[in-house]
């Protein structure tokens, strides 16, 4: 039987139901330092001309902030159903329509897991 697309976009990330068990223990963690998390990576978005233009004459700062911290409640849900890949999918689209390419929403991202990981080894 083939594999359902939420199915084959699980098993292309290597998401199992321990992750996501795992991902819902984080909770905690992400709802007391969510806002920290999500000023960690504007900083270092704002350090580079092409994405700080995006930040303040595009997206707003508050705004990006808002996604990383909606992003990091939604990943500590551990449910990744049909729902989270569309969101998933409109964020795409959305970084598509400001011309943010992926290697400055990938340094964001790898901003919030160099402040992430120390937590997730202390909780």
């Amino acid at each position: 039987m083939a594999l359902s697309k939420r199915e084959q976009r699980l098993a292309f990330v290597g998401l199992t139901e321990r992750d996501a068990a795992l991902l819902r223990a984080l909770r905690p963690v992400i709802e007391q330092h969510r806002e920290a998390l999500a000023e960690a990576c504007c900083r270092q978005l704002e350090t580079l001309p092409e994405t700080n233009e995006i930040l303040h004459a595009r997206a707003g700062r508050e705004r990006l902030k808002g996604f990383f911290g909606q992003y990091l409640l939604r990943i500590t849900e551990g449910n990744f159903d049909d729902n989270y890949f569309a969101d998933r999918q409109r964020l795409g689209h959305m970084h598509e329509r400001t011309g943010l390419q992926p290697r400055w929403y990938l340094l964001g991202y790898g901003e919030l897991f160099r402040h992430l990981a120390p937590l997730i080894r202390q909780h």
